[in-house]
């Protein structure tokens, strides 16, 4: 006995059929899209770094060492008691800053590269010249109480003569 089903039935099958059907897609589609975001591998990083030293080639510890990008500061450190930095970035092309108090700071670009460390070598930070000032003051001071002794002496060694 042939068994018929009828309309009712068949669009009830039907219409579960179709929700199966674009659900399993829907599912499949959110699936394929969070694997995607979460296999996107991050950006590469790198490292920069180096030592800070002064004109007597000895180490500069606390000098601020700011990495810059348009001017947004991007990493930052202070140096070691050694005078060594190390900062980490993403792969790019960079400003390096570095100041100290009593020292002329420095910039100079650098290039990030991915999963390397680029050691940009020693870096050489002059003494303010504004801290020279007094001791040239000083200098001054004494040629001129050396002149005015002089003078003195001369005219105590006159007056002797006479």
């Amino acid at each position: 006995m042939k068994r018929l089903i009828g309309s009712r039935q068949r669009r009830t099958c039907t219409t579960i059929g179709t929700t199966l059907l674009l659900t399993i897609v829907i599912l499949a589609t959110a699936l394929s899209i969070a694997s995607s975001v979460s296999s996107a591998d991050p950006p590469a990083s790198g490292t920069v770094s180096g030592a800070v030293v002064d004109i007597n080639n000895k180490s500069l510890p606390g000098v601020t060492v700011t990495l810059l990008s348009g001017g947004t500061t991007i990493a930052q450190t202070t140096t070691g008691p050694d005078g060594l930095f190390t900062l980490n970035a993403t792969a790019g092309t960079y400003t390096l800053r570095l100041n100290k108090t009593g020292f002329d700071g420095d910039e100079s670009s650098v290039t990030v590269s991915a999963l390397q460390d680029n050691d940009i070598g020693t870096i050489v930070l002059y003494a303010t010249s504004y801290l020279w000032i007094p001791v040239l003051g000083a200098i001054a001071v004494g040629a001129v109480v050396v002149w005015w002794l002089m003078k003195r002496r001369e005219n105590i060694e006159r007056a002797m003569k006479r």
